[in-house]
């Protein structure tokens, strides 16, 4: 196959090697066999994925800063923050032993990371005499033996994962929108970290689509894009 002034061939399925006239080779690891009319669309993908992963490694960051500039973690709701971290660690176990590409699940790395941050940080300035160690150490416990379990259960049981993911999911943003109903107000929720969290799942539905035949983690997407928008529209409001 030629592209103007340059060679294309393909080894194996997963990899395109662009020879140019002056003899150099750029092998493109992830881009299909066929240069067809999917090309754009599964490049477009990746893009997208990867950029949301890049996006993600600041997506808390201004959540975390709020919480540390006022030392204080009023209206956010501690076991919304739990279940974040409920969400994203199975997943991403889920994920690499399912040998899913990392553009379609890295920014699950990065916010499981910044879900802990936020969990200490609401230890460290909470009034609530109930968050405590104890607590804290139970469910970072119960977090790593569920990781494990993850990686060691049987193939037709792992399809489970994506379901339990999806409902912490839920679990992560329904008690934050009832508390906000109840309160009337948002307190430290930050519009721009909410903001980055709904554009992220919505460009994750495209890149699943494209890229990951499974439609459980489909619907986490679409979950988690209603719920990201009925807080953004909450702290807009």
């Amino acid at each position: 196959m030629s592209v103007g002034s340059q060679s294309c061939s393909h080894v194996g399925n997963q990899k395109t090697v662009v020879r140019m006239d002056n003899g150099l080779k750029v092998e493109f690891p992830f881009f299909p066999e066929n240069l067809d009319g999917n090309f754009l669309s599964l490049l477009l993908s990746k893009v997208m994925g990867y950029a949301i992963i890049l996006g993600s490694v600041v997506m808390k960051f201004p959540q975390i800063y709020q919480i540390w500039r006022n030392r204080s973690v009023l209206g956010l709701n501690i076991n919304s923050l739990y279940f974040e971290c409920a969400e994203n660690l199975p997943f991403v176990v889920y994920n690499l032993v399912q040998g899913y590409p990392f553009s379609t699940f890295g920014e699950s790395v990065m916010i499981l990371i910044q879900a802990v941050i936020q969990v200490l940080l609401f230890h460290y300035f909470t009034t609530d005499v109930n968050v405590n160690g104890k607590l804290l150490f139970r469910n970072f416990s119960l977090l790593f033996l569920s990781a494990l379990l993850i990686m060691f259960i049987p193939p037709k049981f792992q399809i489970l994962v994506p379901i339990i993911s999806t409902l912490f999911g839920l679990f992560a943003r329904i008690p934050q929108i009832i508390t906000n109903f109840k309160q009337g107000h948002t307190g430290q929720l930050s519009l721009i970290s909410w903001s980055f969290s709904l554009v992220g799942s919505a460009v994750r539905i495209f890149t699943t689509l494209m890229e990951v035949p499974d439609k459980l983690i489909l619907c986490m997407y679409i979950s988690g894009f209603v719920c990201n928008l009925i807080l953004v529209l909450q702290i807009l409001l």
